[in-house]
């Protein structure tokens, strides 16, 4: 009897520890409700912005099941202002249930793919509004002019391929509090569809375009 008494004790102590492991111990970020798994900004002020670009790409993947503001739905929408011709745009649940009001609340995720027809591989037009720089000369593929920052980029659809829209990029933003307090503590990144980064930190092209928007950096609705 002892010893049974005995080895139900150790089957009870090893029980206890195995079931331990997921409470509290270093996940690398904090879990929703919803059983994700997150960066806090305590983690993202602790790294430099090729580690924060490379743990959002992991953080934002399952986007296509998260929620839309009103106007959104799958079907991508033309915009001239993001790396392709049509966007569709996802968000996580603190800013899907934000009330666009005040901040928008820490942690908050928005993600646009940027839709493209397929074949497209030629630059921007010579001074266009889709070329930023408004040169008089052509600005080269690559650079930071012709803000794609690739070879097979051309934003606002107006060169390129004529085949059927396909999702080529994907632009994130992420409300990191402390990380950029003069520009709403954004962190931008602009990805591949491999996930190689095409743009991270503060893109200027990112920053000034939604500091005009309403309500602390962020578009609600679809581009009319």
């Amino acid at each position: 009897m002892m010893k049974m008494r005995w080895l139900f004790a150790l089957f009870a102590l090893w029980i206890a520890g195995c079931g331990g492991a997921d409470k509290g111990g270093d996940s690398g970020g904090a879990t929703d409700t919803d059983g994700e798994t997150h960066m806090t900004h305590t983690d993202m002020n602790t790294m430099d912005d090729a580690e924060i670009a490379a743990a959002l790409w992991d953080e934002i993947q399952g986007y296509d099941s998260w929620g839309q503001t009103e106007g959104w739905g799958t079907e991508p929408v033309e915009s001239g202002d993001h790396l392709g011709a049509y966007v569709v745009a996802y968000y996580n649940d603190a800013l899907v249930n934000w009330s666009f009001s005040g901040e928008a609340p820490e942690g908050s995720i928005s993600v646009k793919e940027g839709w493209v027809h397929e074949g497209s591989t030629g630059c921007n037009p010579c001074g266009t509004a889709c070329n930023p720089c408004g040169t008089t000369g052509c600005n080269p593929c690559g650079t930071t002019c012709n803000p794609c920052g690739t070879t097979a980029c051309s934003p606002c659809g107006t060169t390129g391929g004529d085949g059927e829209l396909v999702i080529g990029n994907f632009t994130v933003m992420k409300k990191v509090p402390g990380y950029a307090p003069d520009d709403g503590d954004w962190f931008w990144a602009q990805y591949s569809v491999d996930g190689d980064v095409l743009e991270m930190g503060q893109p200027q092209m990112c920053v000034g375009c939604h500091a005009a928007a309403a309500t602390d950096y962020v578009y609600g609705a679809p581009p009319e």
